[in-house]
């Protein structure tokens, strides 16, 4: 269970040193200014209201068939002001009447063109709009894209989030900019923030429903510290009873997740929610390639190709390969993918050499987790990409220099605590 220790705990000292006294300084320092995210969501700037008359196209439909206009020309209807009442636009069947305001956000064009279809006359914002953005009851709340959202690859016309949830979805930003023509059409991306409007209770619940993770400083409740603490007591046994060889590691993780599910600190109707369906898909997919590479003799052949590149030479220089070339897998495969590929080769290696391949496979085990070069090597490098700000080339400046870190430390101590 802790044989990974020795090498992890130091390279886990070594690279949080390098990060908090150097690494931070390697990031540009527009990052740095850009990436609050109140800079980025002015929206006060692309509100407007306009005047119905009883002219207007708009006079006597529902609201939402205003909304749906709104979403042809890549607008967001708000709501209306009829005189001191704010009528939002989750209000789908209220009828518009003369002398409302209709409030709509977007970019300068997409407001105009919606207000010619409309019949509406442009008038001057005032105060009162503040009200219609936040209140008491309505208010903004910024979100970041997760990697198992839902909403990932569709578009705000798609997702319909007014007639579905009640909410609107107002502003996107992503890497650091904010996307300010046709909204409507942009299909959402890991690590993209975004901008809702709508009811405090109803954002609560249906944000992170959709896979998103609320942003700033709004504390997001994880249940009772009861809870907390029992769910920890059953995973500190589960690594306990596994450690010891009560039970095979598996079967005890496995039993943990059950306890877990049994004691009702995650709901029975959450538990299939819980699970990253498409790790287990890409790892049953993975096992029969990695099967292959090891009975096919394809392992045996690529060890023997990297044997050729280090002229035959010391084990010592045939792990650092390995490392070098684990490195560079996993920064464009997942980690669990890039293991399952370069086991069976780390053992051919290990058998090749005539030594214990325990090193080469833990050599693997470290290569694997060092996806620091690009977004796409983890999640977690493409969940910060928008609040960041960062670029895909950012991802080097800081990372490369880890990797060497990396390298530099575990070589020598897989050496030592497996020796060849």
């Amino acid at each position: 269970m802790f044989d990974f220790t020795p090498v992890g705990a130091a390279v886990a000292v070594a690279g949080v040193l390098f990060i908090t006294l150097i690494g931070w300084r390697l990031i540009p320092r527009r990052l740095l200014a850009d990436a609050p995210t109140r800079n980025l969501f002015k929206i006060d700037d692309y509100v407007a209201e306009g005047l119905v008359q009883e002219t207007s196209v708009a006079c006597g439909k529902a609201i939402g068939e205003i909304d749906a206009i709104s979403d042809q020309h890549d607008a967001v209807l708000i709501g209306l002001l009829r005189g001191g009442l704010r009528i939002f636009v989750s209000a789908r069947h209220q009828l518009v009447q003369p002398g409302d305001l209709v409030i709509v956000e977007g970019g300068a064009q997409e407001i105009a063109d919606f207000m010619r279809a409309l019949g509406l006359e442009l008038t001057t914002a005032d105060e009162d709009i503040q009200s219609m953005l936040r209140g008491s009851d309505y208010v903004l709340s910024e979100a970041v894209v997760a990697p198992r959202s839902s909403m990932i690859g569709q578009t705000l016309l798609s997702l319909r989030l007014t007639g579905r949830y009640g909410i609107n979805l107002l502003a996107i930003s992503r890497r650091g900019e904010r996307l300010r023509e046709r909204i409507g059409n942009e299909r959402l991306r890991i690590g993209d923030i975004l901008l809702f409007q709508g009811d405090s209770e109803r954002l609560s619940q249906v944000v992170p429903a959709l896979g998103c993770l609320p942003l700033g400083e709004k504390r997001v409740g994880t249940g009772s510290k009861r809870a907390g603490f029992l769910a920890f007591a059953i995973f500190a046994a589960a690594l306990v009873v596994a450690s010891i060889g009560v039970v095979p590691f598996e079967l005890a993780l496995a039993g943990g997740a059950l306890a877990i599910v049994l004691s009702n600190i995650v709901p029975a109707r959450e538990m299939y929610d819980s699970v990253d369906w498409a790790i287990v898909v890409l790892l049953g997919a993975m096992i029969p390639v990695g099967l292959a590479i090891e009975t096919t003799g394809t392992g045996a052949l690529i060890a023997s190709a990297i044997l050729g590149a280090t002229d035959g030479g010391s084990p010592i220089l045939a792990l650092t390969v390995l490392m070098i070339v684990t490195m560079i897998m996993t920064d464009i495969m997942s980690n669990a993918a890039t293991a399952l590929v370069a086991g069976p080769i780390a053992f051919s290696l290990g058998q090749a050499l005539g030594v214990n391949p325990d090193a080469f496979l833990m050599a693997v085990a470290i290569g694997a987790s060092s996806a620091f070069l690009t977004p796409i090597g983890h999640q977690n490098n493409a969940l910060i990409m928008g609040p960041g700000g960062y670029r895909f080339g950012d991802y080097w400046r800081m990372g490369l220099p880890l990797k060497v870190l990396v390298v530099i430390v575990s070589v020598p101590l897989l050496a030592i605590v497996w020796p060849m």
